[in-house]
């Protein structure tokens, strides 16, 4: 799959980066909203589009949600996934309602597989092979 992370905490798009790679996954970051609309416009511009996007909530500048509301607009197709650590019902909801699966901090890795194989389900992209 390819998989863009988008978090300003540099630790945590470093590891999550470091799990999916090894399993094979391409997978580019970027530590806020418009640097992630860029790297998603390029890849597609490629013929490389990206399968999945997983998004923290709290960012400067552009949020986990209106970035996720952009994508919807731009490349509907994409999976999104929401991550926070500022959860709660509501934003639950939200995520949900803009068609993203959503994982409260901190989560374990297989979590996030999990999250991954049912959208791997859903649009029939390859087998995602646990962490």
């Amino acid at each position: 799959m390819n998989i863009l992370i988008v978090d300003d905490d540099r630790g945590n798009r470093n590891a999550l980066k470091a799990h999916l790679s090894r399993y094979g996954h391409r997978v580019e970051t970027a530590d806020q909203g418009s640097k992630a609309l860029e790297t998603i416009a390029r890849a597609f511009r490629k013929g490389a589009p990206l399968d999945l996007l997983v998004t923290d909530l709290k960012m400067p500048g552009m949020d986990g949600m209106a970035l996720l509301r952009s994508v919807n607009l731009q490349w509907p197709q994409m999976g999104k996934v929401l991550m926070t650590a500022h959860g709660g019902h509501q934003v639950r909801e939200s995520a949900l309602n803009l068609s993203a699966e959503y994982i409260e901090k901190p989560f374990s890795p297989e979590l996030l597989i999990q999250k991954m194989e049912t959208f791997q389900n859903f649009k029939g992209v390859n087998h995602v092979e646990p962490i």
